[in-house]
């Protein structure tokens, strides 16, 4: 797909209605702010949609990996 339709099929869908009200808190949505649109999709498209994300939330010296999942626990258990 080229990556302008795919581009322009993003933005009207993440344009339309605020998440909050298309889904419940359950459903997972489009976090166009874990986006990195400086990277270009038809190159590294993995970059282009989490490489906000990655960037905010870097792993920690003492894990493996990181995940929203992961964060989640970390969370759950120090508290």
């Amino acid at each position: 797909m080229n990556w302008k339709i795919s581009a322009l099929l993003l933005a009207a869908l993440s344009a339309g209605v605020p998440a909050s009200a298309q889904h419940s808190f359950s459903e997972p949505v489009l976090d166009v702010y874990a986006m990195d649109r400086t990277v270009d999709p038809s190159v590294d498209f993995y970059t282009y949609s989490c490489g906000g994300w990655i960037k905010k939330n870097p792993i920690p010296p003492d894990q493996s990996n990181w995940s929203t999942y992961g964060k989640l626990g970390d969370r759950t258990v120090r508290s």
